[in-house]
């Protein structure tokens, strides 16, 4: 009776498994935001002269919204509204920075261990934009580009916000 059980349990283990794991495959590709998970929540990076708070969460449609908050000193000042969002060419990074009057655009170039990158080559600086998980509680963010004939980068490390 027990050796009937056992070969009944894992006789329907080894028929679903291989369900469970396409359905898991499928719902991944079928969210290519997915993979940017790791940037939802709330993050903080503390400078010499000022801190930046970045926010990220998924809205009811779907797509990553984010918001980067400067603080110095006494003043809070927002820097830029900014989300990832998929349409039929791709991947993409939409950044409305206050000081522009137009959002640009940054297509997904990667995402692997290097970080998720996205880039508009029509842009001077900054023309790239990555985040880079660090660990479960850390993430560094840098943007870089062409500038006085050299490329400048610029980046902050975060840390989770609990």
């Amino acid at each position: 009776m027990k050796l009937r059980l056992t070969l009944i349990i894992l006789l329907t283990c080894t028929t679903l498994a291989p369900t469970i794991n396409a359905q898991r495959a499928s719902k991944t590709s079928t969210d290519p935001l997915s993979q940017f998970s790791f940037l939802l929540g709330k993050w903080k990076a503390v400078g010499a002269i000022r801190s930046v708070v970045e926010s990220w969460s998924r809205d009811s449609s779907g797509v990553l919204r984010g918001i980067s908050v400067v603080v110095q000193g006494t003043d809070t000042t927002v820097s830029d509204v900014k989300r990832i969002e998929v349409d039929s060419a791709g991947v993409f990074f939409i950044t409305d920075a206050k000081r522009n009057k137009t959002e640009f655009k940054f297509k997904l170039d990667h995402n692997d261990s290097t970080g998720a990158c996205f880039v508009n080559p029509k842009l001077d600086f900054p023309n790239k934009f990555c985040y880079q998980p660090a660990g479960k509680d850390s993430l560094y963010f840098w943007m870089e580009g062409p500038g006085k004939g050299v490329i400048q980068r610029q980046g902050y490390r975060f840390g989770r916000v609990k």
